[in-house]
């Protein structure tokens, strides 16, 4: 009887070991998606381990919006009828979560099984691409919106507190326009300040969004409380900078790079075909 009392608690242990190096807490990882004319392929690369490789874990037909869902070892993405889809790689189960949906721009996921959507809904008065969040249990989406004419144009995770940070302008507005920066944190929405272009690209550092205006290709640098900084490094497409290692991750069509302040650029890795939809998921989400 101890004999077994002792495997148990043995077989216990070794579950809870598994379960904490899963989900550690903080624990990082980027999720791309290599396309072809074809189909995508959806990528996991961890930011923990220096001998990381990419590792596949799905493949889809053609979709706009894909990536891998480590906590509940899914892939979360886009189908063709532009609804949000939950394919549970341990069973090969495919979960539509969303019906009301005519297209999808960003998916991310913010824990607590929450995902928040960029995206456009049927029959909407506007066709502006609104704020919309998942709950992944009660398969729940909430609309919220705080102006129907509001579109959502970038969207960038702030890694020194799992934040959320977009951008957008008014869909009215056809000409030219001001851009305006939000934060979501906590499930609130703040409005954080506006610029008068729109941006190419952003990421967010130490509490600043550094960013290229469109128009004039100029580099800037705000504070989120609205205050001028020292702008920082320029890429050809939106960056991702990752706070723990100060180093930033960015695509050049088919490759991956990590650079930072003190060393060079360097290639990770490079695929045959063009890299999209990368995003940095930490904090065992």
């Amino acid at each position: 009887m101890k004999r077994v009392n002792w495997l148990i608690g043995l077989l216990c242990s070794f579950l809870l070991v598994g379960c904490v190096a899963r989900f550690k807490v903080n624990h990082a990882y980027l999720s791309f998606v290599v396309s072809t004319s074809e189909k995508n392929d959806v990528y996991y690369y961890s930011l923990d381990d220096e001998t990381s490789k990419p590792e596949l874990v799905d493949t889809l037909p053609l979709t706009s919006q894909a990536l891998y869902y480590e906590r509940g070892n899914a892939v979360l993405y886009s189908s063709k009828e532009n609804q949000l889809v939950y394919h549970d790689l341990e069973e090969d189960s495919h979960q539509v979560l969303t019906d009301t949906l005519l297209a999808i721009n960003s998916i991310v996921p913010l824990g607590n099984d929450k995902v928040f959507l960029a995206a456009v809904e049927k029959g909407a008065a506007s066709l502006a691409v609104q704020p919309y969040l998942v709950d992944l249990k009660s398969k729940e989406p909430l609309n919220l919106s705080w102006n129907s004419d509001f579109d959502i144009r970038l969207v960038n995770v702030n890694s020194k507190d799992n934040s959320l940070i977009l951008s957008g302008y008014s869909l009215q507005d056809e000409i030219e326009h001001d851009s305006t920066f939000f934060q979501l944190k906590d499930g609130v929405f703040s409005k954080l300040f506006t610029i008068s272009d729109s941006p190419r690209w952003f990421y967010i550092k130490d509490n600043e969004i550094h960013y290229q205006g469109e128009s004039s290709g100029e580099l800037h640098c705000m504070t989120l409380d609205e205050e001028v900084c020292e702008v920082g490094d320029s890429f050809v497409r939106n960056p991702i900078y990752y706070e723990k290692e100060d180093a930033y991750y960015s695509l050049l069509d088919r490759s991956v790079v990590r650079s930072g302040l003190e060393s060079d650029p360097v290639e990770l890795f490079e695929f045959d075909n063009v890299i999209n939809n990368m995003i940095l998921i930490q904090g065992g989400y």
